[in-house]
């Protein structure tokens, strides 16, 4: 069953339960009402006559049995019936003489007891072929107010106002449940369309994503309920996974592509060795030298490749509050043995940190050092230069002309292009800076070096 009809079904069944009960508490409270209200109008009429009586009692000193008859006349009309019964609950007279008056109900042992001693308010409903009666019981007191009882009346009376009444409300309470019950059906199938489109929205995209379509996205508002909130994680899942996927199939196309020429060139003196065709120890060495120059170069690419594929896949950065001298210190040190013939320095200023991952700092100053240290002439100079929030390397290379500036951080892109890189180092520096929030800049005139300035978020 459907979501939407599931809901209905269950708003429809939380409503009925709901109205039966109130209704059904309301219904019964109505009709206690309307017993409690008639046996009091009942009592309030006969009790001018009971006291009548039961003072001309304590002024005679007779028993009760002297003036049952008229007291039961008295309190006898077309709408009641009236029994006198005495203290042992034995009738002594009943008041009915006119056929229009109506029959004394045969008494209930129990509350004719519990009215002998003492009991005010009793009555109870008799299901009479006539109809439903209202029998209520009135103790006789001597004197009037005193603990001393002579006897009971009993009085009786056809309910046909009350029962009308509750009849109007029984029907009133039937169109009120229904007319409810519809509008809450309208209304739930409503709630239930708002909710379940929404979810057959998400599972069409994701049926489509399923199929292949990574650029579908939920088309739902990212509002503030908990809708919006569910569309916006899930447009923002999608989307990594299609970062995830793109990054893969990046490193997979780039991998095959750059590992394809040292693979060949491997392969061949790989071949070359099978056959015996290169016999001489020096021609041999020279080829096994080859080859591990190829094992490393491949290695380096093949590492750059996977630190460019997180980037692209949003691995997050873990910044920190960094100390940016000891990062370049560290990074000049590590890079130190490879600088034969040139100055490596570094100029700091007191103070110098930044929101920034240190590792993937470490790793874009390593390649921009790298590539200033192979582009360096010997005696030229290498200069990190570090500020609040900013570092800048500076070489006195032979500078980059400016049409090739627009392309330099571009993957696979190498100038001078018979360099000995790959193409990846400042691709990986680039990409790094922006995974921390940063920029990069490079500015540069040929004969004259090249400066790359990051710049990264400060600590508050």
């Amino acid at each position: 069953m459907k979501l939407r009809w599931r809901i209905v079904l269950s708003i429809g069944a939380a409503l009925a339960l709901i109205e039966g009960v109130l209704g059904l508490a309301y219904y019964a409270e109505l009709q206690r009402f309307l017993l409690d209200h008639s046996a009091q109008s009942l009592r309030a009429q006969a009790k001018p006559v009971v006291d009548r009586y039961m003072r001309q009692l304590e002024a005679t000193g007779q028993p009760l049995a002297t003036v049952a008859r008229p007291l039961a006349r008295d309190l006898t009309s077309r709408e009641t019936g009236a029994l006198v019964l005495d203290r042992s609950g034995r009738p002594l007279a009943f008041g009915k003489f006119l056929p229009e008056e109506p029959a004394p109900v045969v008494p209930d042992p129990a509350l004719v007891e519990r009215a002998l001693a003492g009991a005010n308010e009793l009555y109870r409903v008799l299901q009479d072929p006539t109809g439903p009666q209202l029998v209520a019981y009135v103790p006789l007191r001597v004197p009037v107010g005193s603990s001393n009882i002579v006897g009971v009346a009993q009085l009786n009376r056809g309910l046909g106002e009350a029962e009308s009444t509750l009849a109007r409300v029984r029907w009133l309470l039937g169109l009120t449940f229904a007319a409810t019950l519809g509008a809450g059906a309208v209304l739930a199938l409503l709630l239930g369309h708002h909710i379940a489109l929404p979810l057959e929205r998400l599972a069409d995209t994701c049926r489509a994503i399923a199929a292949g379509s990574w650029g579908r996205r939920s088309e739902l508002p990212h509002g503030r309920d908990e809708v919006g909130q569910l569309a916006r994680s899930f447009d923002g899942m999608v989307q990594r996974l299609e970062q995830l996927i793109a990054a893969q199939q990046r490193f997979a196309a780039d991998a095959g592509h750059q590992l394809k020429t040292p693979l060949a060139a491997l392969r061949g003196h790989v071949e070359l060795l099978r056959r015996g065709l290169i016999g001489e120890p020096d021609r041999v060495r020279a080829s096994y030298e080859t080859m591990q120059e190829l094992v490393d170069r491949m290695s380096r690419m093949v590492r750059k490749l996977t630190i460019l594929s997180n980037l692209d896949a949003g691995v997050p950065a873990q910044r920190a509050d960094t100390d940016l001298v000891a990062v370049a210190r560290a990074v000049l040190r590590d890079f130190g043995p490879a600088a034969s013939g040139l100055r490596l320095e570094v100029v700091a200023r007191d103070g110098a940190r930044a929101l920034v991952d240190p590792a993937q700092l470490y790793e874009a100053l390593g390649n921009l050092v790298d590539n200033a240290i192979r582009h360096t002439p010997p005696g030229g100079a290498i200069t990190v230069e570090v500020e609040p929030g900013r570092v800048r390397v500076r070489d006195t290379g032979p500078g980059i002309p400016p049409d090739r500036l627009t392309r330099i951080f571009d993957r696979f892109y190498r100038y001078p292009p018979t360099g000995d890189g790959a193409g990846l180092g400042l691709a990986i520096v680039q990409s790094i800076v922006r995974a921390n929030g940063g920029t990069v800049h490079v500015a540069s005139e040929p004969g004259r070096g090249a400066v790359f300035t990051l710049e990264f978020p400060t600590p508050q």
